[in-house]
């Protein structure tokens, strides 16, 4: 557990027993932080980037926070990559049931008397 209740944007987390680390980076309302997971021994992003959890939850989770050198081996580049593919695919999937919502109110356009 950290001694050191800074818990930030950008500062990276170790889990010793665990071997990972977990990188803040974001905090959003409601006390919660949003952080990627990378396995210490590899430096990759483990699991899908952008996971969710309290402030008071990421204190007890992490044994201490990371040295220059264990963050700087992290694989930063991949996780940015990953969550840019995730967000152009879920854009991809939000165009078309656009384009399947316009259509179905195009149909009601048409089919609805005018009275």
């Amino acid at each position: 557990m950290l001694t050191r209740r800074d818990v930030g944007i950008g500062k990276c987390y170790i889990k010793d027993k665990a071997q990972t680390a977990r990188e803040v980076i974001a905090v959003i309302p409601h006390r919660k932080v949003v952080y990627n997971v990378y396995d210490l021994q590899t430096g990759k992003l483990i699991h899908t980037p952008h996971q969710i959890c309290p402030r008071n939850q990421m204190i007890r989770w992490a044994d201490r926070e990371a040295t220059p050198e264990e963050y700087a081996m992290l694989e930063r580049n991949g996780a940015a990559a990953v969550f840019e593919s995730e967000q152009n695919e879920s854009r991809r999937k939000n165009a078309v049931n656009e384009t399947a919502k316009a259509r179905s109110w195009t149909g009601i356009r048409h089919f609805t008397p005018v009275g």
